[in-house]
């Protein structure tokens, strides 16, 4: 067991550090749309800034989520191409059609994020930030979403198809 586990171990670091990372960003717009409904209604007095943080954090919290969720092969998706077509039909349309589909997106979406991200010079008006780096970040989660696509890919092509029960 002390290798399999260490491995197995090493293979799930790189998930609990996505799982982390969106916990992360969930709870910091958690604390600024707190921190900005409480200076602006009992205060009366609100923050210019929590209202582009709280923009910015959720960038980063969609599409850090989108990477989780594409871990978790949970995409958006016709469920009528898998519960109508037969398993094989619906193994090639779901894993060669839509996901390699998707692969190509990500890495076309990434490559104009880096590209806008390398020419942008403006900063947040509120604080002083480069706005390059969220596309930057955005630009890297796009990437993740490709190759966790990727390996969701490899991993379909070695289990034979799962014949779904129609639900009544």
């Amino acid at each position: 067991m002390g290798s399999n586990g260490q491995i197995n171990r090493r293979i799930k670091i790189p998930d609990q550090v996505e799982n982390w990372v969106l916990s992360a960003f969930f709870w910091s717009i958690f604390v600024v749309l707190l921190l900005q409904f409480f200076t602006r209604f009992i205060l009366n007095s609100p923050f210019g800034w929590t209202e582009e943080i709280a923009r910015i954090l959720l960038i980063c919290l969609c599409f850090s989520g989108g990477v989780v969720n594409t871990r978790r092969s949970s995409e958006i998706s016709l469920e009528f191409t898998r519960t109508r077509l037969p398993p094989h039909m619906a193994k090639f349309v779901d894993v060669y059609l839509v996901k390699t589909f998707s692969v190509i997106v990500y890495f076309w979406l990434a490559w104009i994020a880096a590209q806008y991200a390398m020419r942008t010079r403006q900063s947040l008006s509120s604080i002083v930030f480069p706005k390059k780096y969220i596309i930057f970040f955005v630009c890297i989660c796009l990437i993740m979403m490709g190759l966790r696509s990727i390996q969701s890919i490899i991993k379909a092509r070695k289990h034979p198809p799962v014949k779904k029960e129609l639900q009544k």
